[in-house]
């Protein structure tokens, strides 16, 4: 699925009591697994609160609306090589 980050936390919390900054930002746009996370609704807006670890890639471009477009998306250090495609 693909959404766009709306708010983040203050991060994850490491041993020790320091925080782990958070790489996902206000406004990027994102995939996530379809059974990720859990779904909520405030004032009609269906919305999905992930955690970091659940986000698969972030979209370098806004995404278009035809599915093929899909080699639009890379996961961050990944190859350049499209998703599922040789």
């Amino acid at each position: 699925m693909e959404g766009e980050v709306v708010a983040v936390g203050p991060g994850k919390q490491a041993e020790g009591g320091k925080r782990e900054p958070m790489e996902a930002k206000a406004g990027d746009r994102i995939l996530f697994g379809r059974h990720c996370g859990t779904e909520i609704k405030i004032e009609d807006q269906d919305s999905v609160i992930v955690r970091e670890e659940e986000i698969l890639a972030r979209c370098k471009r806004p995404p278009r609306a035809h599915p093929d477009n899909v080699h639009e998306f890379h996961s961050p250090g990944a190859s350049q090589r499209p998703f599922g495609r040789p």
